[in-house]
């Protein structure tokens, strides 16, 4: 039986993340919110191209180096807003204008035995979300339709069905530094990004 133990602090947003599979809530000040987006221009003098994640650069150390930033920055607002948690690792993600940045529905991998335990992702944007830069779109309640396996290597059990699940997409017009909560099951997309 998977563990129901509280994620969130707030007892209301909790049961709204364990039933829609995300909940959004503000989160970052605007002073952590320019921290960030200047350490990461100060790291990328040039504009990437398509989606850009700095998790999957092969340079260990820079990796490290932008998650223990990240980290260190969401802290304060990681301690405010959840109980019975333990923050892995952050990651900046960029998308490049032009249709290289389009994500598909899709969930996040594996990283927990999701028999026993819940996994999350904690997502801030550092810019307010619009429909021409791409906004994040989810499918809320679908982290509980089916058990699955998820890795770079297993295509998504939903690959078929894409068109479909783009049409049931939610969009989130979020402000800079609201987080967006959401179940790692939890089928989640965003468009192309239009502007510069």
């Amino acid at each position: 039986m998977q563990s129901t133990a509280a994620i969130l602090a707030n007892e209301q947003l909790d049961k709204e993340l364990l039933e829609q599979g995300y909940v959004v809530v503000p989160f970052l000040s605007a002073d952590e919110v320019k921290q960030l987006v200047d350490f990461y221009y100060e790291n990328h003098p040039k504009q990437n191209e398509g989606m850009y994640a700095t998790a999957h650069v092969p340079d260990v150390d820079f990796r490290m180096k932008m998650n223990e930033f990240i980290k260190t920055v969401f802290a304060r607002a990681i301690q405010q807003a959840f109980v019975n948690c333990t923050p892995l690792g952050g990651s900046f993600i960029a998308k490049g204008k032009g249709t290289n940045g389009t994500l598909h529905p899709h969930q996040d991998w594996n990283i927990v035995d999701e028999e026993k335990f819940r996994s999350f992702n904690i997502w801030v944007p550092l810019v307010d979300l619009h429909e021409d830069n791409g906004v994040i779109k989810v499918l809320p309640e679908s982290h509980a339709w089916i058990k699955t396996y998820r890795s770079a290597n297993i295509s998504s059990a939903y690959e078929s069905v894409n068109d479909v699940l783009w049409q049931k997409m939610v969009s989130l017009f979020m402000k800079k530094g609201e987080a967006l909560i959401y179940d790692h099951r939890l089928l989640h997309a965003s468009g192309e990004n239009k502007t510069d």
